[in-house]
């Protein structure tokens, strides 16, 4: 057996890999998430969903003018037996007001842009906060034009992928919204605690009043893991790489508190803990965390940091 978080081969039965302490998905959890992840394909949630709120927005259009049709000619039938004209004029006119509505949102959700997750969620982002788009939590830092590498002594010690931000804020149309929160790995150094995305198609949009990156958190979690282990041996090797604009680190100077919770038993498929980051101001990020093996690397790592089981 391979382990998939950093290849080393294991011997069956082994429930967590002796050389990174990954999860070997040896459960039926494990197993259905992987059948899952196979059977969506590369793209994840974010086509199917796409293609479901087309169809139901298509529906709706069809829907609504066959009863403004039908609406229409009862009412032209009343008005000939004396009912006032302007009641009808009211109740015919309701179909069109929300077939408007569902046009409206047609051209949003016509408009997404799958193959450019990041070039589309900076642009939505952007009309929503204008100079503001980026999403900072004082006491920490946002990469800003830089691209993400390692600076001068920093090394690796260890990450965590796929987790997913607690905290939510969103802006758009009911079909199409973008959340300001993306960041999906994070990598602990012995200088800062780096947080990131590995973009999936759709990545930090809500499409269909869902969240794909959650989704994809728990569906496509073997995807999201070799994107992350990838972009952790690009960045060891001294590459550097693209980020989403809300990507942030925090310095291990400024990390004040670790406060971790581990879910065990049936929910674990669903999230296997939570862990959020308290800085020098006060602030903190909150994060659920698929993997509970990652929650068992990330604690220890984090010396001459205040430590917090919920």
């Amino acid at each position: 057996m391979e382990c998939p978080k950093c290849g080393t081969s294991c011997a069956e039965g082994l429930s967590d890999c002796p050389s990174c302490g990954n999860s070997l998905n040896s459960t039926l959890t494990g197993r259905i998430a992987n059948e899952v992840d196979s059977t969506l394909g590369p793209g994840g949630i974010a086509p199917v969903t796409l293609s479901r709120t087309r169809i139901s927005n298509r529906r709706a259009v069809v829907f609504l003018l066959c009863m403004f049709i039908v609406l229409l000619i009862v009412f032209s039938m009343a008005v000939t037996k004396g009912v006032p004209i302007y009641i009808g004029v009211f109740f015919t006119i309701l179909p069109l007001i929300f077939l408007g509505l569902i046009l409206y949102q047609n051209r949003a959700v016509s408009r997404v842009d799958l193959n450019n997750p990041s070039n589309y969620y900076t642009e939505q982002l952007e009309k929503k906060y204008g100079d503001k788009a980026v999403s900072t939590v004082a006491g920490t830092n946002v990469f800003g034009n830089s691209a993400v590498q390692l600076q001068k002594g920093e090394e690796i010690i260890t990450y965590a992928s796929p987790v997913y931000r607690l905290q939510t804020s969103s802006s758009g149309t009911s079909s199409v919204s973008v959340e300001r929160y993306t960041e999906n790995t994070i990598i602990v150094t012995n200088q800062r605690v780096v947080f990131l995305t590995c973009p999936l198609p759709g990545q930090g949009l809500l499409l269909g009043g869902g969240s794909q990156d959650m989704w994809n958190d728990m569906l496509k979690r073997r995807t999201i893991q070799d994107m992350a282990q990838k972009r952790v041996e690009e960045l060891k090797t001294g590459g550097s790489s693209d980020h989403f604009p809300n990507d942030f680190w925090i310095d291990r100077n400024s990390l004040t508190q670790v406060d971790y919770l581990k879910i065990l038993g049936p929910m674990k498929y669903a999230a296997a803990g939570a862990i959020s980051f308290r800085v020098d101001t006060g602030n903190k990020v909150r994060y659920n965390v698929v993997e509970g093996s990652d929650i068992d690397r990330l604690v220890p790592v984090l010396h001459a940091v205040k430590k917090h089981m919920l």
